[in-house]
């Protein structure tokens, strides 16, 4: 599997069905950029990732990501609760979101306003 997310790269124009992602694209309110579609694609490569480990595993098996949420100008991605979401959404049950750190927004343009986490989404199938 190729995964192309990656800035720079061509977008697909893949999506997926999550309504918190939806709602995050409608926040990036910079058109001059091609952020929503980079996110867009990130969220499309993870969700194909997540099909894959959730037919690999066996019932009860635990798949966990690592995961930091992102700032852009004018909005928080909050990158956890999205893949949460979309695990739901395949048939993972959400046991627990654990935030292993908070950090501040470092990003060219935003002052440090607002903090974002740094997170561990676990599923079980």
């Amino acid at each position: 599997m190729s995964l192309r997310s990656h800035i720079g790269a061509e977008s697909r124009g893949k999506t997926v069905d999550s309504e918190l992602l939806r709602q995050t694209l409608e926040n990036i309110n910079d058109p001059l950029t091609k952020s929503p579609e980079i996110v867009g694609d990130y969220f499309a490569d993870m969700n194909q990732v997540m099909k894959k480990v959730h037919g690999g595993l066996k019932k009860g098996g635990k798949f966990a990501l690592v995961v930091g949420n992102a700032c852009l100008p004018g909005t928080t991605i909050d990158v956890d609760l999205i893949l949460a979401e979309l695990g739901q959404k395949m048939g993972f049950e959400v046991k627990e979101i654990l935030v292993a750190n908070v950090r501040w927004c470092d990003v060219h343009g935003i002052n440090k306003d607002r903090p974002v986490r740094e997170s561990i989404v676990v599923l079980e199938k």
